[in-house]
């Protein structure tokens, strides 16, 4: 029932096998990743916990026990029970790839990179962890890698949107920007209401001087999704580009009323010219400051957002603490190398 997706048959079979036999690991480990798939990581969590206090070396529980963390972002938990998986299975390269995707949603990019690329030298016809691996060496400037790696991909197969994504987003930081609309094409070809490649694609108008095309993409996006606060967020870069700072302030408050924590939001609207913030959004700030939670590059925005407002304010001392810490998580961040 489960491989044919019919999870509430799947559901029924395995609690009928638990009441027969409540230490039964198989049902306890496939309950658990219904539990997942139907997005309840919380009871998946508990119900592939029992497995492992059962059975705490099993590979294929740590690893499923993995996804349900991530999905309610535990990451430190996630991380550890990847790692626990391939102690004991070290030859996974699926449980590698997923092992690396949290590494790189978390900024640790020098520790992804060794586990994506082993994820397809374990199985070189791993189209996702071909496209994977390209999105992390673009993130680290390696051009040429992720082109390649992308090219892997895209030969595998041709209509995975992800190695689109990546050979867009290269052609972009590369100029290449006719390229990078025929990437962008390409992939909007195979989904044309992917609306994070349609924020994307208008980065590319908006950089080859067209910002009407660019606002046009946009406001289709908000037509697809109104609270959608990338596109907020872009529509105000525009718009203060072409000297309209009304609408700026507009669309940034826009993308903080549907994203608190977007810090770039936060950053360009601290940045933008005349505006003073108020006494209310600096709490919202210095909260947001002192969560948990923020990536390295939000709280470097986040950080020199603060010192603008400070700096507005006239408090030097505070202004400059925000503006070192921000300068040192800036410096922190060396590209990587091999």
């Amino acid at each position: 029932h489960q491989q044919r997706g019919e999870l509430e048959l799947a559901c029924d079979s395995y609690w009928r096998v638990l009441q027969a036999d409540p230490d039964n690991l198989h049902a306890l480990n496939l309950l658990g990743m219904v539990a997942v798939n139907q997005g309840r990581p919380a009871d998946a969590i508990q119900l592939i916990g029992r497995a492992l206090q059962l059975q705490p070396g099993d590979p294929e529980a740590h690893a499923n026990i993995a996804l349900a963390h991530k999905d309610i972002g535990q990451f430190e938990q996630a991380v550890s029970h990847f790692r626990a998986s391939l102690k004991g299975n070290p030859q996974h390269p699926v449980v590698h790839n997923n092992l690396a995707n949290v590494l790189r949603e978390i900024g640790q990019i020098r520790d992804a990179l060794p586990h994506f690329q082993r994820a397809v030298e374990l199985n070189p016809g791993y189209a996702q962890g071909w496209a994977n691996f390209a999105a992390a060496m673009r993130d680290v400037d390696d051009y040429a890698g992720a082109l390649a790696a992308s090219d892997r991909a895209l030969k595998l197969q041709g209509d995975l949107v992800e190695a689109w994504k990546v050979r867009d987003k290269v052609f972009g930081k590369l100029a290449r920007h006719s390229e990078a609309i025929a990437a962008y094409d390409r992939a909007l070809n195979i989904d044309p209401e992917d609306v994070e490649t349609l924020v994307s694609k208008s980065d590319i108008q908006r950089d080859m001087d067209d910002p009407e095309a660019a606002r046009a993409t946009l406001e289709h996006v908000l037509s697809l999704q109104p609270d959608n606060p990338f596109a907020h967020h872009a529509l105000g870069v525009i718009s203060e580009q072409l000297g309209d700072r009304a609408e700026a302030e507009r669309q940034f408050l826009g993308a903080l009323k549907s994203a608190p924590a977007y810090a770039s939001a936060w950053y360009q609207l601290a940045q933008l010219k005349g505006r003073v913030c108020s006494d209310d959004e600096l709490a919202a700030m210095e909260s947001l400051w002192s969560g948990e939670g923020l990536l390295r590059e939000d709280r470097k925005l986040l950080a020199f957002a603060l010192f603008r407002v400070y700096d507005q304010r006239g408090d030097t001392a505070r202004a400059w603490e925000f503006l070192d810490e921000g300068n040192r998580i800036k410096a922190a961040a060396a590209p990587y190398s091999d």
